[in-house]
């Protein structure tokens, strides 16, 4: 049984992962966690620039494959 399991690029797509949040982290000393992050978007009491960047990585997360659809001519 074959199976289209490709360690290498799921090691890559977990270090991308790693680093976004460590970003994130060392940035705007926020954790990466979707339910904070969406929790940020909506609530009153949010700064702006935080609602932007918590925004800003939804829509990353969301745009990500059909990004690699354009690049790639295949979906992930």
């Amino acid at each position: 049984m074959e199976t289209e399991f490709t360690p290498w690029l799921s090691l890559g797509g977990g270090m991308m992962i790693g680093a976004s949040a460590v970003l994130l982290m060392a940035t705007n000393g926020r954790i990466a966690g979707i339910s904070g992050l969406t929790s940020r978007i909506f609530a009153r009491s949010t700064d702006a620039e935080a609602r932007g960047v918590s925004a800003l990585f939804v829509l990353g997360l969301l745009l990500a494959a059909p990004i690699w659809l354009l690049v790639s001519g295949e979906w992930p």
